[in-house]
């Protein structure tokens, strides 16, 4: 698990590093410049017959440039270097690696205002390195046009993030002049702007660059904000049990299903089946009792006594992981069953699609929900539940307060889905693909959730575990068939590989 921190937490790290492993910043530089320099060779060979252009910053984000540069002009690449000084100081290591570059007669040219002759075209090879992470103002003047030419490129990769975006928070930022990279190479932890969908088309695909800072400084620093691996899934798998049978494998309910909709209950249950329960029961009108015992017939059929919606649900006690809303409809005796519902239940709920809805029809029903529950909006229906927000940074403050407000854990769905927890954690997924975003996508993830709380997971560790192994999954169906082609239907086929992969 990585942790996502602040431009001021970094530099409490690194100055810890320095002194543990005693390092001047010169070395830790070079460290770092190292290891970006390996990960350029090894990711971007295609770019060795062009001419590399490098922006460097007087700062240590420009310092990290210029020894890359250096790196790159060793290895026989063709390079060359441009610098702004857009602060009246060089920090030192800026200082002393472009004195280095001087001796070496590696082309490198100063861009001012009052010189300022740059060109770049559509196929110019372009390495940002004019602001770190410590950025705290909008980019504007001079040097905001310097970055507009360099975004006529096509092949642009950022030193740790794009120039003119902060680290962690844009509010206040015009945004008018930034970097649009195609790949960022981001410096020991990921940054909270990374994934955030607002600022996408500026980061490009993104790459984590491991340049050795001190893990006890890493382990020191607070934050609210993670970034979740497969790793820390397996940690969370329960063995398996030579003497199990379906009942100590848990007993789940499906409460999905409506006229015209049976196919979101067939996708939801079919996922519960894939991912470990020992025994599912679907809840569902008379419409969809002959459909799902065909396309089901694993599962046990709850008949409603409505022939087209749910209108009755009765003592749901005997089991242990309870998934409601895919198919639901929103029918006005159906929303009478979840009122009721809500009101007889004590164990957490998986609320996905149509049960959102109805809560965020009627908010007064939202201190009903079980502690616990697992709500698993997309953002529209996050929307649906808290109103608009202004910025991807109010999404995340009003995922917080509605989490802590209704004690429950959301996983609001979409790129690096965020798992936020009642204590105000955030928990980004490292898994899943843009193939994803199709019909029937939610169904399945409801269908895992209910399935691992059915085993008896806790309610964040299935949170946990069902958002990876969905997006596993994904990724594994991607691979196979194309992101273009695959579909719910491939989550589900593709589920046992993923929980195979993480258990290996």
């Amino acid at each position: 698990m990585k942790k996502v921190l602040s431009s001021s937490a970094i530099r409490r790290v690194d100055k810890k590093t320095m002194e543990r492993l005693s390092l001047s910043s010169l070395q830790l530089m070079e460290i770092a410049a190292f290891n970006l320099f390996q990960f350029f060779c090894s990711h971007f060979q295609f770019y060795q017959t062009s001419t590399i252009h490098i922006f460097c910053g007087n700062g240590n984000n420009g310092g990290d440039g210029l020894v890359l540069a250096r790196m790159l002009f060793k290895a026989k690449w063709k390079v060359k270097v441009y610098y702004l000084r857009f602060s009246s100081k060089d920090s030192n290591e800026f200082a002393a690696n472009l004195n280095q570059l001087n001796e070496m007669k590696i082309p490198i040219e100063e861009l001012n205002e009052n010189r300022f002759d740059l060109s770049i075209q559509q196929s110019d090879v372009v390495i940002d390195a004019l602001f770190g992470s410590g950025l705290n103002r909008s980019v504007q003047g001079f040097v905001g046009k310097v970055i507009d030419i360099l975004n006529q490129s096509e092949h642009i990769v950022a030193i740790d993030i794009p120039s003119g975006l902060m680290a962690a928070d844009n509010r206040n930022n015009s945004l008018e002049h930034v970097i649009k990279a195609t790949a960022t190479l981001s410096i020991q932890v990921p940054k909270l702007c990374l994934f955030q969908p607002t600022y996408a088309e500026c980061i490009g695909e993104w790459h984590l660059i491991d340049i050795g800072l001190d893990h006890m400084a890493l382990e020191e620093e607070q934050t609210p904000y993670y970034f979740l691996e497969r790793s820390d899934i397996k940690k969370l798998i329960k063995p398996s049990r030579t003497f199990a049978h379906k009942g100590t494998n848990g007993h789940g309910l499906l409460i999905s299903g409506s006229f015209g909709m049976m196919g979101a209950a067939v996708l939801s249950a079919n996922a519960a089946l894939r991912s470990g329960v020992g025994l599912l029961s679907i809840h569902t009108p008379k419409c969809g009792v002959e459909i799902l015992q065909q396309a089901v017939p694993q599962a046990m059929v709850e008949v409603d006594i409505h022939q087209y919606f749910t209108t009755c649900i009765q003592s749901v006690e005997q089991y242990k992981g309870i998934g409601i809303g895919p198919g639901l409809g929103q029918a006005e005796n159906t929303q009478k069953a979840i009122h009721h519902l809500l009101q007889l239940v004590i164990q957490p709920l998986v609320i996905d699609a149509d049960a959102l809805n109805i809560l965020a029809s009627h908010q007064d029903w939202l201190s009903l929900i079980p502690t616990g529950s697992i709500l698993t909006p997309h953002p529209g229906e996050f929307k649906r539940l808290v109103g608009e927000w202004n910025s991807d940074e109010e999404k995340l403050e009003k995922l917080k307060e509605f989490c802590g407000k209704v004690k429950s854990y959301v996983i609001l769905k979409g790129a690096f889905s965020c798992l936020c927890t009642p204590e105000g954690l955030f928990y980004f997924n490292s898994t899943g693909n843009e193939g994803m975003a199709k019909g029937g996508s939610g169904d399945v993830l409801t269908g895992i959730l209910t399935a691992l709380l059915a085993q008896g997971y806790t309610s964040e560790s299935a949170a946990m575990f069902g958002m990876m192994v969905h997006g596993l999954a994904g990724d594994i169906a991607a691979e196979s068939i194309g992101k273009v082609s695959m579909n719910a239907l491939d989550l589900i086929e593709f589920l046992p590989h993923a929980f195979m992969q993480l258990n290996d």
